[in-house]
């Protein structure tokens, strides 16, 4: 039991949550790390565009 008295809850799995920081009620994506850092490397090599 934790410390509260109550049952830890369990980790998520793995992944990486983004949200449009100006609409935090909209959709959301869950991306495994491997494809998140495939995304950022690629928006960091085209952030000139």
């Amino acid at each position: 039991m934790a410390p509260s008295g109550r049952r830890p809850s369990r980790l998520p799995p793995r992944t990486i949550h983004v949200r449009d920081s100006k609409h935090t009620d909209g959709p959301r994506l869950a991306l495994a790390p491997r494809a998140w850092t495939t995304s950022l490397s690629y928006a960091v090599r085209n952030e000139h565009c």
